[in-house]
C-alpha cells in the first residue's frame, strides 16, 4: 500500500482562483509567514461551479475551506499555517503554507530535469525513499509540490471532505492527465 502521495485537487469541478505564479516561488518556501501575510491579488474563475473543500490555486499551495482547516487542523499542528485567502460564495478559503520538509527524494529512481547549473527544473516521476513520512510535507530544493501521507488521505475520507486528490508520485501524472485519465489513486474520496 502506498504511504505517500502528491496532494492536489480536482481542477475541473469547482471554483478556482488564479494569481501571478512568481508569487508562489518567492513566498511559499516552507517558512512561517503568518505574521507578514497579505493575500496577493486574485482572479476567481469557474464561479458557476460549486465551492468545494479543496480548490485549485497552485500545486505548491493547497487552498482549503474553513471547514477542511477546522477538521484537519488538529492533526496538522506544526506542519502548516492556514492563511486567510479569499471568501467565495460565503465560504472562507485559506492558503495552506506547508512548513514541513522531508528529505526523502531518491534521485536515482526519479525522473529529474535540471538546468546546466544543476538546479531542478522539473521532476516528472518521484522515487521516494521508504517512510515513515510526515502527514504533509514538501521536498527540499523543490517546494513547488505538496506531498501527503496515508494518514492525511484517511482523514479526508473520514471527514468526507470534497475535491481532494491524491496522486501516485512515482508516475508521470501530467501525461496521465493530458491523456484524460483520472490521476487520483485513493479510493473513497468524496
Amino acid at each position: 500500500m502506498r504511504t505517500a502521495f502528491l496532494l492536489s485537487c480536482r481542477a475541473d469541478n469547482a471554483v478556482a482562483v488564479d494569481s501571478d505564479l512568481e508569487y508562489f516561488r518567492t513566498h511559499f518556501v516552507s517558512q512561517p509567514m503568518v505574521n507578514t501575510w497579505h493575500p496577493p491579488e486574485l482572479r476567481v474563475s469557474l464561479t458557476s461551479k460549486p465551492c468545494k473543500d479543496a480548490i485549485s490555486w497552485s500545486l505548491g499551495v493547497p487552498v482549503w475551506s474553513e471547514r477542511a482547516c477546522e477538521l484537519l487542523g488538529p492533526d496538522l499542528v506544526g506542519h502548516v499555517e492556514f492563511l486567510p485567502l479569499i471568501k467565495i460564495k460565503k465560504t472562507q478559503y485559506f492558503a495552506v503554507n506547508v512548513l514541513t520538509i522531508c528529505d526523502c527524494l531518491d534521485e536515482d529512481t526519479s525522473e529529474i530535469l535540471r538546468t546546466d547549473e544543476g538546479e531542478i527544473l522539473v521532476i516528472s516521476e518521484f522515487g521516494l525513499r521508504n517512510g515513515p513520512y510526515p502527514i504533509i510535507f514538501k521536498l527540499p530544493d523543490y517546494a513547488s509540490l505538496v506531498f501527503a501521507s496515508r494518514k492525511l488521505a484517511d482523514l479526508v475520507i473520514e471527514h468526507r471532505l470534497t475535491n481532494f486528490k491524491f496522486e501516485d508520485p512515482g508516475v508521470n501524472n501530467l501525461a496521465l492527465y493530458v491523456s484524460g485519465e483520472d490521476t487520483n489513486v485513493v479510493e473513497g474520496l468524496a
